[in-house]
């Protein structure tokens, strides 16, 4: 028995890339006015005088990328058929 083994295409490079956009930069300017705000009082409770770029983007990646990963799943399921055209 001679079946076909047809799998679906993966989506464009490009097209991936406009969601991952889509995603992020919404989030990206939500989220850094706000973390502006939040970043002193978190340096004043843990009684340091600043937090280090590195801390603040470890602070900042565990918030904003959760949130991404939902954004990204919903935008890829409502944008099914064109990612696979």
């Amino acid at each position: 028995m001679n079946q076909t083994n047809t799998q679906p295409t993966p989506p464009k490079k490009w097209k991936i890339m406009l969601i991952v956009w889509l995603s992020i930069y919404p989030l990206l300017n939500i989220f850094f006015p706000i973390f502006d705000v939040i970043f002193p009082y978190i340096s004043e409770a843990l009684n340091v005088e600043s937090l280090t770029l590195p801390i603040r983007l470890l602070i900042m990646t565990i918030v904003i990328v959760p949130i991404m990963s939902t954004i990204m799943g919903k935008l890829q399921g409502h944008l099914f058929h064109w990612l696979r055209r």
